[in-house]
């Protein structure tokens, strides 16, 4: 069977400890992450992959929400620091 192409995203964590938090966050959110692996042989950087279509799309949705949550916070914030 050759390469199969899909949908996927890649986080990065830098230490164990990222690495938990970052399989937390996405399980309390309902994603189901691949099996988290290191990048090189030194063990300097974990990748945690989300797989499929779906997820993929979903993930991509909650960070855009997430940027346009912060862009209208900061709006707000500076909004009140007028008044």
């Amino acid at each position: 069977m050759g390469y199969k192409k899909g949908d996927e995203v890649r986080l990065v964590a830098n230490t164990p400890s990222e690495l938990s938090r970052i399989l937390q966050l996405l399980r309390t959110e309902g994603f189901k992450p691949g099996r988290p692996f290191l990048k090189d042989k030194q063990g300097s950087q974990y990748r945690v992959p989300l797989y499929g279509r779906e997820q993929v799309a979903r993930f991509l949705k909650k960070i855009e929400e997430t940027k346009q949550c912060r862009q209208r916070a900061a709006g707000y914030a500076a909004q009140a620091r007028r008044t």
